[in-house]
């Protein structure tokens, strides 16, 4: 899944993080960490962690304060400069450092660089070489000693601090901020209250039944698109859900419930394209939810012949 925006990035990496078992180590290659770029680690997960430490990028005040850690193992390369953050559900492949031009991590876009990611599910192909390839890395990465953070320290002392170079009035700020509350989904909008225990994933919300019933009849075979429909709007906006499925028990991607609707009926499939596209000309439904079904809609497969 593509991601394009700094603050994008950061919640992904959160939400990974947050599905980590805590007894398997989070793997973070990532060449430049700037101050508060410490906040990021948990202190309730485990890590492995490769830095470019000598070369100015990195704030050594942030690496003494991780390898402090108990949690934490941090090494460095010299030649590093990925961004590459592998977890047990998912990895990260960035352009961004972990700083605050990088992750605006103090919630900051005026600063901030303009990154982009790829975001890799654990079920996708590539996920499997992005593991391996930090394995590979970590193995050739160094131990730092006390004399390799007097290097970094004389480094970023001399370093030459630069931003991108950008002048953000207030009002600009202020309106993409309303744009990123606009486009952020709640749970309650696209679903019942709590996934029961008889259902396999979490139900629609009411309204979102309504709009199908407009369309098409709401029997014991179609009444579960909603329920698809939802599900695949909440995993585009870039969130995680539960489900009561054995081989899904977090849903991550439209793709894998778009699989689930299919693999229960064939007709499912013009079922959803035709529910996603009421969900986006009914004046009744929610602006963040009209965005995300617009977006879902581009991604997901034409619907099968019958």
């Amino acid at each position: 899944m593509f991601i394009g925006a700094a603050n994008a990035i950061l919640r992904a990496i959160e939400r990974l993080s947050a599905a980590q078992s805590p007894g398997r180590p989070i793997g973070l290659a990532v060449a430049f960490w700037g101050e508060g770029a410490e906040d990021l680690i948990r202190m309730d997960r485990h890590y492995r962690i490769v830095c470019n430490l000598k070369t100015g990028g990195t704030n050594p005040k942030v690496v003494r304060e991780l390898l402090r850690r108990p949690n934490a193992e941090v090494r460095y390369l010299p030649n590093l400069h990925a961004k590459v953050s592998a977890f047990e559900h998912g990895a990260i492949v960035s352009s961004a450092n972990f700083s605050k031009n990088g992750l605006w991590l103090d919630g900051d876009a005026s600063g901030g660089w303009d990154e982009a990611a790829y975001e890799f599910s654990d079920h996708d192909k590539g996920f499997a070489e992005v593991e391996l390839w930090f394995e590979t890395l970590f193995s050739r990465s160094l131990p730092i000693s006390e004399e390799d953070l007097l290097e970094a320290d004389t480094a970023w002392a001399v370093r030459v601090p630069f931003a991108p170079l950008v002048t953000v009035s207030s009002e600009v700020r202020d309106a993409e901020a309303e744009e990123l509350r606009a486009v952020e989904l709640t749970e309650d909008a696209l679903f019942e209250q709590f996934l029961k225990p008889r259902n396999r994933f979490r139900m629609a919300a009411s309204w979102l039944v309504h709009v199908f019933s407009k369309i098409a009849e709401v029997n014991n075979n179609s009444r579960y698109v909603p329920a698809y429909v939802a599900n695949m709007i909440w995993t585009q906006s870039g969130k995680p859900i539960a489900s009561n499925i054995p081989e899904y028990r977090t849903l991550r991607q439209p793709s894998e419930v778009w699989r689930l609707a299919l693999k229960k009926s064939k007709k499912h499939g013009p079922r959803i394209h035709a529910l996603l596209q009421a969900v986006i000309d009914d004046e009744t439904t929610p602006p963040a939810v009209k965005h995300w079904a617009k977006e879902c809609a581009q991604v997901i497969p034409n619907p099968p012949f019958q």
